[in-house]
């Protein structure tokens, strides 16, 4: 037999028969049936068969199909251009005997297997992103916290720093006790106070604040004179009446120079 895209068989090769199906029977469930009750249906063909089917009539609980299947080994060389394989009657021209729902089964399960592999593919690139979104996420809360520490340990160096000034303020005036509640109409001390505290530049320091007569005596020891000099300035701008009394050298290295500011009272 010539390879051709239709081969005909003869009519004395085929078995015909006629069987009811449900009417909610599909083709592909047809098919399935087919395969399964084929020895019932084909007992005197081989296992392996070609075989087509129609549909000829249906009721409403029923399908009457017509089958025509014929044995495999009568065609073991058709060749695979051949396309049909028609029974040479014509009432069965539409018939084709050649498994193309198998084939056409096997090459949606093929594309079945294609679609899965894409989403196989696809899920694990969108789980790899998430992966890479997920450890940026985790990498910027990260940086943030180390952030708000840094900030939170500068604010607190920064309350200590004020708190610690605060103190000082408070042990200088703590120190003169009574002689303060004294004075303390006279020349408003308490302010005074804290001006001489916070106007002091950092490389000055003092040593002892002494409250008599209506003035204050300033003792300390400064790096430079340029300090005492800034300090002067400071006084002055924040209205106070400060006068530099002496300065000398100091036994301390790193204060070198001591000083001592008389700081009166405008109103006496």
């Amino acid at each position: 037999m010539s390879p051709s895209p239709i081969v005909w068989v003869s009519f004395d090769q085929v078995i015909v028969t006629e069987t009811k199906v449900p009417c909610a029977f599909t083709e592909d469930d047809i098919l399935h049936y087919v395969l399964i009750e084929q020895a019932q249906l084909f007992p005197t063909l081989d296992q392996e068969i070609y075989f087509d089917f129609l549909v000829k009539n249906v009721d409403e609980d029923n399908k009457k199909i017509v089958i025509a299947a014929c044995n495999k080994k009568n065609f073991l060389d058709l060749d695979s251009s051949t396309l049909f394989l028609k029974i040479e009657d014509q009432s069965f021209s539409a018939l084709n005997l050649l498994p193309w729902r198998q084939r056409n089964k096997k090459l949606a399960h093929k594309r079945q297997l294609k679609i899965l592999a894409i989403v196989i593919v696809g899920t694990s690139i969108l789980m790899l992103l998430l992966s890479l979104c997920f450890i940026h996420q985790k990498h910027q809360d990260k940086k943030r916290a180390i952030d708000l520490s840094y900030r939170k340990k500068v604010i607190i160096a920064q309350l200590s720093a004020l708190e610690k000034s605060n103190q000082e303020v408070q042990t200088l005036i703590d120190l003169w006790g009574n002689e303060i509640s004294n004075a303390r109409h006279s020349l408003n001390l308490e302010a005074a106070l804290k001006t001489v505290e916070f106007q002091r530049p950092e490389n000055l320091m003092l040593d002892k604040i002494t409250w008599k007569e209506n003035k204050l005596l300033i003792k300390g020891r400064s790096k430079t004179s340029s300090a005492i000099k800034i300090y002067l300035k400071n006084l002055s701008e924040n209205a106070m009446n400060a006068q530099l009394k002496f300065i000398g050298n100091a036994i301390n290295q790193e204060f070198s120079i001591q000083f001592e500011i008389e700081i009166r009272d405008k109103e006496k």
